[in-house]
C-alpha cells in the first residue's frame, strides 16, 4: 500500500473496523479507497446520531443494564455491541464503550434507564 492510501484513510473519519475492511478490500481486489468508501457507505457517525443510537439500543437493553448495576461487565460489552449493530459498523467501539459506561454510571442515567 502506498502513503498516498494510507493518508486518505485518516481525514475520512472512518472507524478502525472500517479501515481493516478497506485493507481488505484493497488487497482482495485493488481499487481506489475513496471509491470503497462511497460504494460500501463508510464513514464515522456523527456524534448526534451515535447519541440516538445509544439511547435505543440503551431502552431496549434494560436487562443488561440491571446486569452492569449489578457488577457484571459483560453486559457493558454487550451493549456496545448492540450499538455497534445498530449504526451497521459505524461507531467506534472505543468511543461507544466510554460513552454508555459514563452514562450508566451517571445516577440520572441509570434511573432513566433502570426501571
Amino acid at each position: 500500500m502506498n502513503n498516498n492510501k494510507e493518508m486518505v484513510l485518516l481525514p475520512n473519519g472512518i472507524t478502525t473496523l472500517q479501515a481493516k475492511q478497506i485493507i481488505r478490500e484493497l488487497l482482495d481486489h485493488g481499487g481506489d479507497v475513496n471509491e470503497i468508501l462511497k460504494r460500501e457507505e463508510m464513514g464515522k457517525i456523527s456524534i448526534e446520531n451515535l447519541m440516538i443510537s445509544i439511547d435505543k439500543v440503551l431502552k431496549e437493553n434494560k436487562p443488561a443494564i440491571q446486569d452492569y448495576i449489578l457488577g457484571k461487565e459483560n453486559a457493558l460489552n454487550f451493549l456496545v455491541g448492540q450499538v455497534i449493530k445498530d449504526t451497521n459498523g459505524r461507531a467506534e467501539p472505543s468511543e461507544v464503550h466510554i460513552l454508555i459506561r459514563k452514562i450508566l454510571e451517571d445516577e440520572i442515567g441509570k434511573q432513566k434507564y433502570a426501571h
